[in-house]
């Protein structure tokens, strides 16, 4: 034992001795060191001063620390010392046990209450494009677009749409219907036209689980089904069809069929009815009764919902100039695209030439934004534009996503 401290009295010596006596009988564990400092962030008490009021409150301390250390170790197992001023057993820690009315994230970081703007901010955009509600995309039709948006008629399609179908067209006037497809394992969304909006949601229902689509490209994976009625009621969309009701493509793109289904009656009813959100839920009836084992796999005995646009939508998309269109010069590009960095590349082609080409950007990387490509005077003739993915992976990843249309340039009059 070290030389005895001079400047301690005789008490303070005893316990010394005693303390010391306990600590030779400890045989800590190989980790206790890092234990202790993990649960440690401060000098451990005993390297403090120590003040004794008096002979009994050192002896008293004293048996308290041997009892202390014996509970802790003395069986050559853990030994781990809290910090004096730890909180007891009955006590909680913030990393322990999170008071029940704090909001806490699996990260483990507090969430605090976001103000009352910003949680109004955050409420708007559960509805912006990217989210899977696609509003801003399916209430801009093609800027070619004369018919559906003029205030002075009324251009407003019915909550309860159950007449037949009306005749659909390509052309740059009438009523605008966003109509999905699939192509390649995804959906996609061509503007069709109709002369009124009258039977705008049976009619582009219709055209989504019927076809034909003016694309040449785009599918529909239903076998042919009649669509009895489309409405709106009770802030949930009714599509009720008449039995049977079957894939003509395989069960795998039974769920893909569902979202073509459902993003066709929700951009239909958001684009042409005043104030009918574009995320409503869409209610699947089959012969007027929920289906619970749609297509002998999907039990669609609740409404539907919109999946996210990027998981199941085609990532690049023409909505201007439609598939086999005519136009007049100037000529400009417009659609909507997911794409890396915000860009894209397109190529202008005449008789399987490449004329012109270059990049065009969309708003927002990643998620569906506008583009547009300004392609100026264009001879009368017929034309192909291709839009596609820019290939980031060099030709190691997927084949990018592209998109093609055929138009004619009209002459000018």
């Amino acid at each position: 034992m070290n030389e005895m401290n001079e400047n301690y009295s005789d008490e303070e010596e005893r316990l010394r001795a005693a303390l010391h006596a306990e600590a030779e009988k400890v045989t800590p564990s190989a980790d206790a060191l890092a234990q202790i400092r993990r649960r440690t962030a401060r000098v451990a008490w005993w390297r403090r001063p120590i003040v004794v009021g008096g002979a009994v409150t050192a002896v008293a301390t004293a048996a308290a620390v041997v009892i202390a250390i014996n509970t802790l170790g003395t069986d050559q197992g853990d030994l781990s010392v809290s910090p004096a001023d730890s909180p007891t057993d009955s006590e909680s820690t913030v990393e322990d046990a999170p008071d029940a009315t704090d909001d806490t994230d699996q990260d483990g970081d507090m969430a605090l209450d976001a103000p009352e703007d910003q949680a109004q901010e955050e409420s708007e955009e559960e509805t912006a494009p990217g989210d899977g509600a696609d509003t801003e995309a399916d209430t801009q039709p093609p800027s070619d677009d004369t018919g559906g948006g003029d205030d002075s008629e009324d251009s407003s399609a019915t909550e309860e749409d159950s007449a037949g179908p009306d005749e659909v067209y390509m052309a740059a006037d009438g009523y605008a219907l966003p109509v999905y497809y699939v192509v390649d394992g995804r959906i996609t969304r061509e503007w069709q036209r109709v002369n009124t909006p009258e039977n705008a949601l049976v009619t582009a229902v219709h055209q989504a689980l019927n076809g034909p689509s003016f694309d040449p490209r785009y599918e529909t994976p239903w076998a042919p089904v009649e669509v009895l009625s489309v409405e709106v009621v009770d802030d949930v969309i009714e599509v009720n069809l008449a039995s049977p009701v079957e894939l003509a493509a395989g069960a795998e793109d039974a769920e893909l069929a569902v979202q073509q289904l459902v993003y066709t009656a929700t951009a239909t009813a958001s684009h042409l009815i005043d104030g009918v959100d574009g995320a409503l839920p869409v209610r699947v009836l089959v012969d007027g009764e929920p289906p619970e084992n749609l297509f002998g796999r999907l039990d669609l005995s609740e409404p539907v919902t919109r999946d996210d646009q990027v998981d199941v939508r085609y990532l690049v998309q023409i909505d201007n100039p439609g598939y086999g269109s005519d136009v007049t010069s100037p000529v400009t590009v417009e659609g909507v695209a997911a794409v890396f960095e915000a860009t894209a590349v397109w190529e202008l082609r005449r008789d399987g030439e490449v004329i012109d080409s270059g990049n065009t950007m969309t708003e927002e990387a990643f998620v569906f934004s506008p583009y547009s490509i300004d392609l100026g005077d264009l001879e009368p003739g017929t034309y192909e534009i291709t839009v596609s993915e820019d290939d980031a992976s060099g030709g190691e990843g997927r084949d990018p996503y592209f998109e093609t249309k055929q138009f004619t340039v009209a002459p000018t009059p």
